[in-house]
């Protein structure tokens, strides 16, 4: 780690770790400083230890806990045990539910319309796992359209990416804005690319503990030239122009090459710190003062002008009725539609290992299976230029 980089994951992780104290002592009656004390001393504890310090209400067997749920539910005389329903069933019911909603929707009631921007930012369409800046752009279009849709709750969990995808997103964010209110919501990242997106929207909520800023880009130029050499390959060619082949990986950049680059590279950053500055209000010396790719929790970030307040999606949704103006019936609409709350968990437990325990993994095959998951963020780096407003690590919490 660099010392800079260093002091600004010092800092989000005391901010995120005071507002753990925080929560926890609210709900369990303890005083933060108790709870720091607990952690410092002893960090974990036995199910008895945890009772005597208030920790959780009670240390009991499953059977005592089947009990209680028979108790406070009902008894069901085919499973000897409390009533309850199965996975399967709950989908299937969720999908019953999220059919009528999609029915109810066509109703002609103003409606308020959440679109998903999860995932790494990227040209053209994009996966499903990410936010393709065309495809993406195309919704909110439609819905700038539809007169039925009175105002936009733009959910952001991404870590950012293609600087291009990002401004054709806010491009078209900002003609929304020109006639009906535009609401950003933020969940466990919304950094780079992703608040690229978000900087000009009428009102931003975040988390306490959205990871959000990193106000800065980087570009990327692999060079292969010293690894090929080493196993026997070498390149040539011919070139008709100075600079015809600037983005090869076959050799280094050249000192010229590397000036143009670097003067491109300082225009996105000039261009995001403008975006910024306009959305939120700021001066230019006030952005450049909380950017050049520093992050913030959600709470220091509402502490220098990056979030108007803190919440969650329903409060999103609470404020963007309210400043819409909306008053009678409305209804909530999903975009895409596939972000319902079933088929997303569905999607969760399909990541599930099926005949495995977790945690029974080699140290190889976990080093493998790690390079498996970073594979889809390297392919997802397409930005023509090869400059990206992304946060430049994987930031694990353990």
């Amino acid at each position: 780690m660099s010392n800079e980089d260093r002091y600004q994951t010092k800092e989000l992780i005391e901010s995120l770790w005071n507002n753990i104290l925080t929560d926890i002592g609210d709900t369990r009656n303890i005083a933060s400083e108790t709870l720091a004390v607990y952690s410092a001393n002893q960090g974990y504890f036995s199910s008895q230890e945890a009772s005597e310090l208030g920790l959780v209400d009670r240390s009991a067997y499953f059977d005592e806990v089947r009990n209680k749920l028979i108790e406070i539910g009902k008894f069901d005389e085919d499973l000897q045990s409390f009533r309850q329903v199965s996975f399967t069933d709950f989908l299937s019911e969720g999908r019953q539910r999220a059919a009528e909603v999609l029915d109810i929707a066509k109703n002609s009631k103003p409606k308020v319309a959440i679109v998903y921007a999860e995932g790494m930012i990227v040209n053209g369409e994009g996966d499903s796992d990410q936010v393709g800046g065309d495809r993406v752009s195309r919704e909110l279009r439609r819905l700038r359209h539809n007169d039925e849709v009175k105002a936009i709750v733009l959910r952001v969990n991404s870590p950012g990416g293609s600087p291009v995808a990002s401004e054709i997103v806010l491009r078209e964010l900002n003609l929304i804005k020109n006639e009906k209110p535009v609401i950003v919501s933020m969940g466990s990242l919304a950094a780079s690319g992703g608040y690229w997106i978000a900087a000009n929207a009428d009102t931003i909520i975040a988390e306490a503990m959205t990871i959000t800023g990193s106000i800065g880009v980087f570009g990327i130029y692999p060079n292969f030239k010293e690894i090929a050499n080493r196993t026997g390959v070498t390149f040539d060619g011919v070139k008709t122009s100075k600079y015809a082949d600037i983005f090869t990986v076959i050799r280094p950049k050249t000192d010229d090459e590397l000036k143009l680059l670097q003067e491109y590279t300082d225009f996105i950053y000039n261009s995001f710190i403008e975006r910024v500055a306009e959305g939120r209000n700021l001066s230019l010396n006030e952005v450049k003062a909380i950017a050049e790719g520093r992050i913030w929790s959600g709470l220091e970030a509402l502490e220098v002008g990056l979030v108007d307040k803190l919440g969650g999606l329903d409060d999103a949704i609470d404020h963007a009725v309210d400043i819409a103006g909306i008053t009678g019936e409305w209804q909530l609409i999903h975009v895409p539609e596939e972000k319902e709350p079933t088929i997303f968990i569905e999607k969760i437990i399909g990541n599930f290992p099926q005949n495995k325990p977790l945690g029974t993994e080699g140290l190889l095959a976990q080093k493998l299976d790690q390079i498996h998951r970073e594979l889809p963020w390297l392919k997802a780096l397409d930005d023509p230029y090869g400059v990206y407003a992304l946060l430049p690590f994987s930031l694990k919490l353990n």
